[in-house]
């Protein structure tokens, strides 16, 4: 009888555990393109595991607004497999909206890629923020689970 509640107690728990900590997966097919063609992921896939491939391109495209002296920054990427190296940082550009010719204050597109050159599990963090502030002026911060196969 002891031994049967308690069984019931870890089931329970169990479940809250797994089905609130296990991240969703994001396919690298997108929709059925070419491996050649760049994963592309945005803030709604923040807390998702996102898979790539070997060779494939990482693009992280996320909107702000440079105007304001906020930018994205990776303030981290933290590598979890036996691959000292999942993803290599290849270019960040920011790319203004097309909201007419010269539009002060218009926002943008910040877009940090990577290329996935080893097999294992990469998380890169990225805070909007105030270089000139540091951290501490973070008005928002993104995780993104990168599994390259």
């Amino acid at each position: 009888m002891k031994y049967g509640f308690l069984a019931a107690i870890v089931l329970i728990l169990g479940n809250f555990g797994i089905s609130g900590c296990t991240p969703e997966a994001v396919s690298s097919s997108n929709n059925g393109k070419s491996l050649s063609e760049p994963v592309v992921i945005d803030e709604s896939n923040a807390g998702k595991v996102v898979i790539a491939h070997a060779g494939q391109i990482v693009e992280i495209r996320l909107k702000g607004n440079a105007t304001t002296g906020y930018e994205w920054v990776e303030t981290s990427m933290d590598t979890f497999s036996e691959s000292p190296r999942v993803l290599e940082r290849v270019a960040s550009t920011y790319q203004p909206d097309k909201a007419g010719k010269n539009v002060v204050g218009s926002g943008g597109t910040s877009i940090k890629q990577f290329k996935a050159v080893g097999k294992g599990r990469a998380r890169v963090t990225m805070q909007y923020l105030r270089s000139w502030e540091g951290q501490a002026s973070a008005a928002k911060t993104l995780s993104f689970d990168i599994t390259v196969e």
